[in-house]
């Protein structure tokens, strides 16, 4: 590791060698990168050449430097040529790349070492990484693993928030980081886990105990009928109730939509439930209990629960019309081939 280092060092001074080499034009262009302090890098947010100044965006906030312009106020410092020296972009992410493997080697040596001044050294040579690219994900993620090292959480927990921006969630290490700093915290997320698990598992259960249950209206299972209101039974004790209501209801819409089968004796039958009903000689239209036809008349409720139950079977018996249609299609076709075969071959020995 100290070898390393070594050639780390030294591939940084050649930087500063190749730097001072390149030709600096009189003029600079927006976006162009430069240095304008010790290890301070910027792009060219506006240049003003009729004027000779620039304003500089910091590679690390990526924010416009500010200068203070008495004792609390802060303007937008404008940059001479001579104040700033123009960076290659190759040359710039040599650097920062070499930074970014100082940074690993340091936490490396740190961590065999578990000194504090280890741990220190690895923070530095991080933030230089930091002051090229606010952004790096690899040097914000080994500040968070020297913070975390040395204890200090809050300061880790922002660092590692950043990676995880930057990663957008998608990098392990960086999750795994960011879980142990939460954890050790007190807001780990195994606690909320095991509530949302618990929350969830409650929801189920209503909804399957709504599924069974049993409209006292229609005596139907899971009945989200508007019209029946909120009325269930859940309970053994009124499970008879529920299945005379069940087929009065099945009794009253097999009536009404027609499917009902009524024998020669007079007795309506459907789902296994009957009613005797007796035909009048006088014609009146009444009932053999002596109920005229009007005081039957069905309610309004009742009616649209008739059609409820109509237009149910109507859409159960639409896919099955389809299927047996597609099916003779089928055969049709398959009919029509076998023809036109038989009819080739015969006109091939008709020709014979």
């Amino acid at each position: 590791m100290p070898d390393a280092m070594e050639r780390y060092e030294e591939a940084l001074g050649h930087y500063e060698i190749a730097v001072a080499s390149v030709l600096q034009p009189d003029k600079l262009q927006n976006n162009d990168i430069v240095q304008y302090g010790d290890d301070l890098f910027a792009k060219v947010d506006t240049a003003f050449p009729q004027f000779g100044d620039y304003l500089l965006a910091d590679c690390r906030t990526g924010e416009i430097v500010q200068q203070k312009v008495g004792k609390y106020d802060e303007v937008q410092r404008r940059f001479k040529r001579k104040e700033i020296q123009i960076v290659p972009s190759e040359l710039f992410d040599l650097r920062l790349a070499c930074l970014n493997n100082l940074t690993l080697v340091a936490l490396k040596i740190a961590k065999g070492s578990q000194r504090q001044c280890d741990f220190e050294e690895t923070l530095a040579r991080a933030d230089a990484a930091l002051a090229m690219d606010g952004k790096s994900a690899k040097a914000l993620m080994r500040m968070g693993t020297a913070f975390i090292e040395t204890k200090r959480m809050d300061h880790a927990a922002q660092v590692l928030t950043l990676a995880a921006q930057e990663t957008r969630g998608k990098d392990a290490e960086v999750n795994r980081l960011l879980e142990q700093v939460m954890v050790a915290k007190g807001k780990g997320g195994k606690g909320k886990r095991k509530g949302k698990d618990k929350e969830k598992k409650v929801t189920q259960e209503d909804q399957i105990a709504k599924h069974f249950s049993v409209c006292a209206s229609c005596g139907k299972h899971g009945c989200n009928d508007p019209e029946c209101g909120d009325k269930h039974f859940s309970s053994s004790d009124e499970e008879e109730a529920v299945s005379q209501s069940w087929a009065q209801a099945s009794s009253r819409d097999a009536a009404q939509s027609g499917d009902a089968d009524i024998g020669e004796s007079g007795q309506l039958t459907n789902g296994g439930s009957t009613e005797t009903m007796t035909k009048s000689s006088s014609g009146d239209g009444s009932r053999g209990d002596g109920t005229s036809a009007e005081d039957t008349a069905v309610a309004p409720s009742q009616k649209s629960s008739s059609r409820h139950t109509i237009h149910k079977q109507s859409s159960l018996l639409i896919p099955i019309v389809v299927a047996v249609v597609i099916a003779l299609l089928a055969v049709g076709g398959f009919f029509v081939w076998r023809l036109e075969d038989s009819a080739n071959v015969m006109h091939q020995e008709v020709e014979l």
